[in-house]
């Protein structure tokens, strides 16, 4: 399943024959693994019919960490989905099975997702507690989780207008990301210290790094990142009064946001601001596309 991963028509077999045998066998414990892995593979709009009989599955076992870790698991299909209070939900139930053992990896993977759920409502203190001990606990013997928690920490300390922490944390991550040897984690810290300059109002070295990072995020398909790259291109020429420069980056969050058919309320700053560029160009029909864009982008 593993090997096969980019190749959907091979890796069916396997993951359908994974589900039979563990249904032939009656063994709860792989039928939730089967679904979960059923799961990773699966269009967006399967996942939550898995996730439910995945839970379906770990409840079977009676074992309080499966079915902690099933519930965590369909909350993070809700997250995915933008459906947050109905990801909050799952969290909380997770956390009350998963607090009954003493499965610390679970227990900060439950802390983590919370947090990306405070980060959401605003409640930044409150998520850079929670990120602050999975920091702690990760960094001994989970070098991706430890990494993702402290990338995520940044971002959370940049959110709480904490800039000086925000760029304490992004160095931290930039020595860790080399010492570990998972480089791909360099590309987040160094964008996040890109945005965290825009805030420090330091527009030409936030310019400088994000261009030096955009085409990275591009390569590995992170459109959305590759999206608030370019936004804070554009921003720091815009507030440098470059506005022409601005222009073709957020055009490309446009694009981004169209062909994705994704969007996030800090990028409709975008749309305003191409509205009152091309109004004062006297471009009508750049200014009504523009216009029409923000009105799909907020219903």
């Amino acid at each position: 399943i593993n090997e096969l991963k980019k190749d959907s028509t091979k890796v069916a077999i396997y993951l359908n024959s994974y589900l039979k045998k563990a249904k032939l066998e009656k063994n709860w414990r792989e039928l939730q693994n089967g679904y979960q892995n059923l799961l990773h593979h699966s269009p967006s709009k399967m996942r939550l019919v898995y996730a439910d009989s995945m839970l379906y599955a770990a409840k079977k076992t009676k074992d309080s960490a499966a079915i902690g870790s099933a519930f965590l698991t369909k909350g993070i299909v809700f997250y995915a989905q933008k459906e947050h209070k109905a990801a909050l939900d799952e969290y909380l139930k997770a956390n009350t099975y998963i607090a009954k053992t003493n499965d610390m990896y679970l227990v900060s993977k439950v802390k983590y997702n919370i947090a990306q759920i405070k980060n959401y409502m605003g409640l930044y203190d409150e998520a850079i507690s929670l990120l602050r001990q999975c920091v702690s606990y990760y960094k001994k013997n989970h070098s991706r989780p430890y990494l993702n928690s402290l990338h995520s920490l940044g971002l959370s300390y940049n959110k709480a207008g904490n800039y000086g922490m925000c760029s304490q944390t992004n160095a931290v991550g930039l020595k860790e990301s080399a010492i570990r040897n998972i480089p791909e984690m360099n590309t987040y810290f160094r964008q996040s210290e890109g945005v965290n300059q825009y805030f420090l109002k330091n527009y030409g070295q936030a310019i400088t790094q994000l261009k030096d990072v955009v085409d990275e995020l591009k390569d590995i398909e992170d459109f959305a990142n590759e999206a608030v790259a370019n936004f804070y291109i554009g921003k720091s020429y815009w507030d440098l009064n470059f506005q022409q420069s601005a222009i073709p980056y957020f055009s490309k969050v446009d694009e981004i946001l169209n062909y994705k058919q994704f969007t996030r309320m800090d990028f409709l700053e975008t749309y305003k601001l191409l509205i009152d560029y091309f109004k004062a160009k006297d471009d009508p029909k750049s200014q009504l596309y523009y216009v029409d864009q923000l009105l799909k982008a907020t219903h």
